[in-house]
């Protein structure tokens, strides 16, 4: 069988993969959709069987041959599944239409049209199909439709083999139609002959096609259709006039586009749903891609005082009023979006008016494996809540300087009165004890002497409690002697082993606030590991490294389960952690805890300092 230059132009346009074997099985013809398909060449294919190309000899032809099938049936269209291997060595599921080719009533070929399974389920699948795309195949192959039709012989055999029904009609009536247009239809072959043009056509859109059938229309328009159980489906049609047995007819193609039409609708629904969404949320959310904004919702464009639509294509720069803080801001997000597909920061942004507020930052990247789709931001302004937390902390800072303040002027007081009025009674009991006449009384020596030891336990304690409010230690030779005192004493008191050491400290000068709570710190940790701990050994460790100084408080104590400790110090309102955790925050430092079960506890402070002087001097902020 010799194809000519016309059937071949029209077979290579075709975008089904096609291919021609005679009744010897010898391949006489492939498409470029075949050749792209399967990856052989056409030049490579004609030296083969089908078999070798299009199936598996072993597993297809084992049994019938498809081809002999259809030569043993002399006429009949078949249908089947199969697998076929590429030249690459890659197996492929397909379907296929096989249809013989008679010429002068003996059998010539067959033509056999193959749909790639794999490729079917992806269209299926996919929810985005433009139009264009979709109108750009439908020309394509309503042309080699077109073309094929010329000859009856071959138009039958194409026209079985694809998925779209086909109506011939003179002057509206049906004269041919196509075996896809039964099963689409749910008609018999011989009841479609012979019917009117809108008969398959819902009672809605009987009208458009009725006028498009008369004034010749030949674009493609979208109806409802009807099958023979009266039920509906979405069908694309498109119609041309042209010439077939002498006559003059209008050749139409319809397309089941249903599964289409719910999967946009299903999407229409979903943008509504989340156009609802952004529209309502008081976050702001935007599309950001490349640094450069995409789409945004109405909250972002007023946190940032814009109006809606005027930064679409601008730098996101232009929200950042440094470029330090642009630079930081986006260096956190990319970082956790890449190693936990979220970002997350608090920066600061620009409104149009110039003034700053403080927001919170949270992004995902659209698609994890394709960074260059971009990122979902939602920014919140968190200006209020900073201003906020500045108060509290400010408050905070007041209130410990007052009780600060306070342990100054009761530590003056019990060590300038009344320790000094206990020491004075004191004295006149020890004058009474000297007396000549304590002979003659020797029970009222006794009581007198019980006073003087009780006055003197009271003014050990009252001094004790003067130094516990203000250390004068702290006063007079600075945070290291202080420390060192109080753990000398802490030591003796308690029975703990301390061992005490400060590095670099020796230099620094650091304001009394700073200082004060420094050694508060200390203080409420060793009072934490005698109340709790059960520890024979602490260890302290006060190190000044630029820019920080580092706090380290360990034992060898019992530990605890530090996440259930602090829900629990928190339930219980218990002072200790949590003192010492507001202390932190008041430096604006950090503090971290490391404890385990049976293997003591790990306190790491670090404040923030500053230097004074090129000499290492820096105050704790």
């Amino acid at each position: 069988m010799e194809l000519s230059e016309v059937y071949k132009s029209i077979l290579d346009n075709m975008n089904e993969p096609l291919y021609l074997c005679n009744p010897e099985k010898d391949i006489i013809y492939i498409n470029p959709a075949a050749e792209k398909l399967t990856g052989w060449s056409l030049q490579e294919a004609l030296a083969k069987k089908c078999y070798e190309v299009f199936g598996d000899e072993e597993q297809t032809c084992r049994d019938v041959c498809p081809v002999e099938k259809i030569i043993s049936r002399k006429g009949s269209r078949l249908r089947y599944e199969g697998n076929l291997k590429t030249r690459s060595g890659n197996i492929k599921r397909f379907k296929a239409s096989i249809s013989p080719i008679y010429e002068d009533g003996k059998l010539s070929a067959s033509v056999i049209v193959i749909q790639d399974i794999a490729l079917l389920r992806e269209m299926e699948q996919s929810e985005i199909r433009t139009m264009g795309a979709l109108e750009k195949e439908i020309k394509e192959r309503k042309k080699a439709e077109e073309a094929l039709w010329k000859s009856e012989e071959r138009y039958r055999a194409l026209s079985d083999a694809t998925f779209e029904a086909i109506f011939i009609s003179e002057s509206g009536i049906c004269i041919e139609t196509n075996q896809m247009a039964t099963a689409m239809f749910g008609y018999e072959y011989d009841e479609l002959i012979g019917i009117f043009g809108t008969d398959v056509i819902a009672a809605e859109s009987k009208h458009l096609v009725k006028h498009n059938m008369l004034s010749g229309y030949e674009d493609p328009y979208e109806v409802i259709a009807q099958k023979k159980d009266g039920s509906t489906f979405h069908a694309e049609i498109r119609g041309k006039m042209t010439e077939y047995k002498g006559k003059s007819v209008r050749v139409t193609v319809v397309h089941d586009i249903d599964e289409r039409k719910k999967a946009e609708e299903a999407r229409r629904q979903s943008e509504k749903t989340m156009k609802a969404i952004l529209a309502a949320s008081p976050a702001g959310i935007g599309l950001v891609r490349n640094r450069i904004l995409g789409w945004a919702n109405k909250a972002m464009y007023n946190m940032v005082g814009y109006e809606p639509g005027s930064l679409f294509g601008k730098n996101v720069r232009l929200l950042y009023p440094a470029d330090e803080e642009f630079t930081r801001a986006n260096r956190e997000l990319y970082r956790g979006i890449k190693e936990t597909e979220t970002g997350e920061t608090e920066t600061r942004w620009l409104k149009k008016d110039g003034s700053i507020i403080c927001c919170y930052l949270q992004s995902s990247p659209l698609d994890p494996s394709n960074p260059e789709k971009g990122i979902i931001a939602a920014a919140v302004n968190i200006t209020d809540q900073k201003r906020a937390e500045e108060h509290i902390h400010f408050l905070n800072q007041q209130l410990m300087k007052t009780q600060e303040s306070e342990r100054q002027v009761l530590s003056r007081e019990l060590h300038d009165s009344v320790a000094q009025d206990l020491s004075t009674a004191k004295i006149y009991c020890d004058l009474l004890l000297d007396d000549p006449l304590k002979s003659k009384y020797p029970e009222l020596k006794q009581k007198i002497s019980d006073i003087s030891g009780a006055l003197h336990n009271s003014i050990n304690a009252v001094r004790n409690l003067a130094y516990y409010l203000r250390p004068s230690y702290l006063d007079d030779m600075g945070i290291v002697e202080a420390v060192s005192q109080y753990c000398k004493d802490f030591s003796h008191n308690n029975d703990l082993n301390i061992s005490f050491r400060a590095i670099g400290m020796e230099n620094l000068k650091l304001d009394f606030d700073s200082e004060i709570n420094l050694y508060r710190l200390i203080q409420e940790g060793l009072n934490n590991i005698k109340k709790h701990a059960n520890a024979r050994q602490a260890t302290i460790r006060l190190l000044a490294a630029f820019p920080c100084i580092i706090l380290r408080i360990e034992d060898d104590g019992r530990g605890f389960d530090v996440k259930k400790r602090l829900t629990a110090a928190q339930q219980e309102k218990r002072m200790g952690l949590r003192s010492m955790e507001e202390r932190v925050s008041l430096l604006g430092g950090q503090m971290r805890i490391h404890s385990r079960i049976s293997e003591g506890t790990k306190i790491f402070i670090e404040v923030p300092g500053q230097k004074e002087d090129p000499g290492g001097i820096f105050d704790v902020q």
